[in-house]
């Protein structure tokens, strides 16, 4: 590939990834938030995204700051802000509750140790936004229609 391909796949990976986007690596402690290298953990052995049963899955308290909401943990429960509205998450389940009022989850919550993990599907969807997983990848983002298979490869080979 050109330098000149690899400058333009990079310049429209930046466009779709760079306003509110987070990008995850199947069993990588990096991230991508709006475009800027982030870590999940200091230590890079805990809170890696793992998938299971078809789910990619996201260390939950993780991807909820990433994504801009306020997000706290107590009673065995985490409480995070999102848009306005209050959800509460807790232990192994499916359910969930937004501003009072019971919902479900598409895949279950999934807990490791003491670390809650969401399926990106069902988190994309709390933030009105799109998830594509491809690969090891996943991301989150308005606009991942944008994302094709180069900009993949280009991601991948960054993470």
């Amino acid at each position: 590939i050109s330098m000149d391909k690899i400058g333009l796949i990079t310049s429209r990976l930046k466009e779709a990834l760079s306003d509110g986007a987070v990008v995850f690596s199947e069993g990588n402690n990096k991230t991508y938030k709006n475009w800027k290298k982030d870590l999940i953990s200091e230590d890079r052995n805990t809170l890696l995204p793992f998938s299971e049963n078809g789910t990619f899955y996201v260390p939950l308290r993780y991807a909820m700051t990433a994504l801009d909401a306020e997000a706290s943990y107590g009673d065995g429960k985490i409480i995070c802000a999102v848009n306005g509205s209050e959800y509460i998450f807790s232990g192994k389940s499916r359910i969930f509750y937004i501003d009072g009022a019971e919902s479900e989850l598409s895949a279950e919550i999934i807990v490791k140790g003491d670390r809650a993990y969401i399926g990106i599907e069902d988190l994309a969807e709390i933030f009105s936004k799109k998830a594509l997983v491809k690969g090891k990848i996943a991301i989150i983002a308005d606009n991942v229609e944008k994302i094709d298979d180069e900009m993949l490869k280009d991601l991948e080979e960054r993470m």
